[in-house]
């Protein structure tokens, strides 16, 4: 009977022999009635958040008979009264708009027929606002890529104002109080992705939740580039294209596209082109290099393909679907060209496995099938002669090495 009519915790510390100890709390609701008539709120639960307008129930004991006067008041305000000659249970309506948000006592009265009173009381929260509590970000973006310092900004619209901001970065707590900006120095933290996370606590005690990834990407800028060929370069046969990297965070992958189609992709910076599969003319190479964090750059470049003339080139030997092990001469024919030596690159796979010049005819080179892997491959060989002229002839054979 000495406490309030209030949650109230208690507290227990036990100490062993050797003096050690442990605790534990437990909170209760003290409820005792006052007057000559028990009086009792079973709906809201005590510690319930209200809205709108809340029903009411009350029971009663140790009352006298006949019409007894129940008056229900939230902060100190009537808010509903109402006769009856019950005990129980009494439906009372509280419209709580007409109390103020946030933590409210809500007390039942009673008085009987004899003059006899009593009171009961339990603590709730009304929460009404103008509308559901939403947290958010206004800055950065989602998926944002930032550097160095970045302005977090942080929104809260609905609920009850004023509003408590607290700001997490990959779980830790960096921020929490009342204004909705925060100064992210990015350089204390890796590259990569990072997760900004917010919690919004309204005057009410009501929490909305926001979160944000983000990409941190400090240091030199990825760059990406082409070594060979230049721009506006003529090119003709078999062409190395070297693809080059800067900045960013190794390892890199390397995506070369001709006039759009993918043509590779990996860790290799060159790759052989075979020109003689593409229309003479203007053609485009483009390059996406992505670094270790997922941060990306882009090149491209515009070379001609040599309109020359066309040689009519055959390979004769390996046969068409043979099988290859070992050093292999290819035999090769060439109709149609101009005096004098031919140029001949020779592919598999698109990869260079030859080059050389010849006067020869038939010419034969060698092609060492162990440096490669087994498996299928189309075998072709590009051919220029001194006029400048062009041609390929092509075979697929299946290499078989023990």
């Amino acid at each position: 009977n000495g406490y309030s009519n209030a949650p109230h915790t208690l507290g227990l510390t036990v100490r062993d022999n050797v003096g050690t100890t442990a605790t534990a709390t437990r909170t209760v609701t003290v409820q005792n009635n006052l007057g000559t008539i028990s009086v009792f709120i079973t709906q809201p639960s005590s510690g319930a958040t209200v809205s709108g307008t809340q029903w009411v129930t009350i029971w009663i004991e140790n009352a006298a008979a006949g019409t007894k006067t129940f008056t229900l008041s939230a902060a100190g305000q009537t808010v509903a009264t109402t006769n009856d000659t019950s005990n129980g249970p009494i439906s009372m309506p509280w419209i709580t708009t007409g109390t103020p948000d946030g933590p409210t006592t809500l007390t039942a009265s009673v008085r009987d027929a004899s003059n006899n009173t009593g009171t009961g009381s339990i603590p709730v929260t009304v929460q009404n606002g103008s509308s559901q509590l939403t947290a958010g970000f206004s800055t950065p973006a989602q998926g944002a890529t930032v550097s160095g310092s970045v302005t977090v900004g942080m929104t809260a619209s609905g609920g009850t104002a004023p509003y408590t901001y607290t700001l997490t970065i990959d779980g830790t707590q960096v921020a929490s109080g009342a204004s909705n900006t925060y100064s992210w120095t990015t350089t204390g933290y890796s590259r990569g992705n990072h997760t900004l996370g917010l919690t919004v606590r309204d005057n009410t005690g009501a929490t909305a939740t926001a979160s944000r990834t983000v990409t941190v990407q400090n240091g030199t800028p990825l760059t990406a580039s082409f070594t060979s060929p230049t721009q506006g370069a003529t090119v003709s046969g078999t062409v190395t294209v070297t693809m080059a990297a800067g900045g960013g965070t190794a390892p890199y992958t390397y995506t070369l596209m001709i006039d759009g189609t993918q043509v590779a992709s990996g860790a290799s910076t060159t790759y052989g082109w075979n020109t003689g599969a593409y229309a003479a003319g203007s053609h485009t190479l483009g390059l996406t290099v992505r670094d270790n964090t997922g941060a990306t750059a882009t090149a491209g470049i515009t070379v001609t393909v040599s309109s020359g003339g066309t040689l009519s080139v055959a390979v004769t030997t390996p046969s068409p679907g043979a099988t290859v092990s070992g050093t292999v001469w290819v035999t090769i024919w060439v109709d149609g060209a101009a005096a004098g030596n031919k140029t001949y690159t020779m592919t598999a796979n698109g990869t260079q496995v030859w080059n050389e010049s010849n006067g020869d005819r038939p010419a034969s080179l060698p092609w060492v099938t162990t440096n490669g892997t087994n498996g299928t491959k189309t075998l072709t060989v590009t051919v220029r002669d001194s006029a400048g002229a062009t041609g390929s002839g092509s075979v697929t054979v299946t290499v078989a090495n023990p």
